[in-house]
C-alpha cells in the first residue's frame, strides 16, 4: 500500500512538472518580451498571473485566501515574509497578489534550471548563501527595488525545510533590511502547499491536487522596532506564520 502512494505522489509531481515547464515553453515568446527589457516588468504583472492561474488550474491546485485580505492591496510597498512548503509556493505569490508586482528573493539554485533561469537572470533576485558578498549584493539590489516601488517577497528560512509543515529557523536577513530601510512586513501562510507538491526526493509526503490555504496577516508596522529589535521582529514574523500551522 506504501508503494502504491508513492506511486500515486510520484505521478502527481511528474504531472505536474510537466504542466509547469509545458506552460512556459508554450508562453515563451510572452515571457521573453516581458522578463527581457527592465521597462516590460512591472507591465508584465497580469501576463506573469495568467501563467500561475493556468498552470494551478491544470494541476488542480484551488487557491483559498483568507485573514485580512485588504493587505493584499498595500499603499506602500511591502517585504512579504512567507513560509516556504512547496514549489507551488511561487505560483500562489502571484496568483495572491494579482495586482502587486513584486520581486522574489529566491536562491541561487533556481538559475540552473533553463526556463526559471530566464527569470531570475532579468528580473527576480538570486541569493547565493554560499557568499557573503553575493548575498549582501541581493539584499542591496532589494533595497533598490524597494525604492523603485517594488513589494520583495521573501522566504526567510531560506529553503524548503525537509520536514515540512514545521519551519526551519529564520535568517536575519529579511528583518535588519525592514528595520533598515523602515519597511513594514507583511507575513503570509501557506497552510496546504506542502500537500500539492512537495520536495523531488521527499516520497513520503502527501502530494495530491486539492484546496491550498493562504492566510493573509496583519502588517506588522516596523515604527515600533530600532536597530537593535531585529532578533524580536524576527520572533514576531516567525510567530504569527506559524500561528495557522499549529492550530
Amino acid at each position: 500500500m506504501k508503494k502504491l502512494r508513492q506511486g500515486l505522489y510520484f505521478a502527481y509531481k511528474a504531472y505536474f512538472a510537466s504542466v509547469f515547464f509545458l506552460v512556459l515553453i508554450i508562453h515563451y515568446p510572452i515571457l521573453y518580451y516581458f522578463l527581457n527589457f527592465p521597462e516590460n516588468h512591472k507591465r508584465g504583472q497580469k501576463f506573469f498571473v495568467y501563467l500561475s492561474d493556468l498552470v494551478l488550474i491544470l494541476a488542480f491546485i484551488w487557491p483559498r485566501k483568507s485573514g485580512r485580505l485588504e493587505n493584499i492591496r498595500p499603499s506602500k510597498p511591502l517585504i512579504i515574509c512567507a513560509n516556504h512548503t512547496s514549489y507551488v509556493d511561487i505560483p500562489m505569490i502571484h496568483t495572491v497578489f494579482r495586482d502587486q508586482p513584486f520581486l522574489l528573493l529566491g536562491k541561487a539554485e533556481l538559475t540552473k534550471w533553463p526556463l526559471l533561469r530566464l527569470f531570475f537572470k532579468h528580473m527576480h533576485i538570486p541569493v547565493n548563501r554560499g557568499s557573503n558578498r553575493e548575498s549582501v549584493r541581493s539584499l542591496m539590489r532589494a533595497r533598490e527595488a524597494l525604492k523603485e516601488g517594488w513589494n520583495i517577497v521573501i522566504f526567510p528560512e531560506g529553503t524548503i525545510p525537509r520536514n515540512v509543515p514545521k519551519m526551519k529557523g529564520f535568517k536575519n536577513g529579511a528583518f535588519e533590511m525592514a528595520i533598515r530601510d523602515r519597511v513594514d512586513i507583511l507575513p503570509i501562510t501557506f497552510l496546504e502547499n506542502w500537500k500539492r507538491i512537495t520536495e523531488p526526493e521527499n516520497m513520503d509526503t502527501e502530494c495530491l491536487p486539492g484546496t491550498a490555504r493562504v492566510v493573509i496577516h496583519d502588517i506588522i508596522k516596523i515604527d515600533a522596532y530600532s536597530k537593535e529589535d531585529v532578533v524580536k521582529l524576527k520572533k514576531k514574523v516567525f510567530e504569527t506564520i506559524e500561528g495557522p500551522l499549529v492550530e
